[in-house]
């Protein structure tokens, strides 16, 4: 992962997304990498969809969204390789052992072509 010229992890500019009876934006937003940022606000603010937009669930009406200098372009996923993301619902059976979940998960890296396998 290479820091882009603007210093930027991720950089939104102008993001605009509508729904009936609400509208997100423009907003402008960049974060340093090494930061940690809270969306802190009212039930119907905008927070997931914000979020939603900056790892590519939503596609905004307007707007450009770059994760480390990298378009979050859907037809060109380079930009996933540097961004994970664990929301509020961690999709796995509470009730379950760890071994009981790891089964009806997929494990290899074919099963999974957003992945791309690193090396440390």
């Amino acid at each position: 992962m290479k820091t882009p010229a603007n210093g930027s992890a991720f950089s939104i500019q102008g993001l605009k997304k509508r729904y009936p009876g609400f509208s997100l934006g423009p907003l402008d937003l960049d974060l340093q990498p090494g930061v940690v940022l809270g969306l802190i606000g009212p039930n119907g603010a905008g927070k997931t969809t914000t979020l939603h937009c900056l790892i590519g669930l939503l596609v905004p009406e307007a707007g450009a969204i770059t994760i480390f200098g990298r378009p979050n372009h859907p037809d060109d996923p380079r930009w996933r390789q540097d961004i994970g993301v664990v929301g509020e619902d961690s999709g796995f059976f509470l009730r379950w052992t760890v071994e009981e979940n790891r089964r009806t998960r997929p494990s290899s890296p074919s099963s999974r072509p957003w992945v791309t396998p690193r090396t440390c």
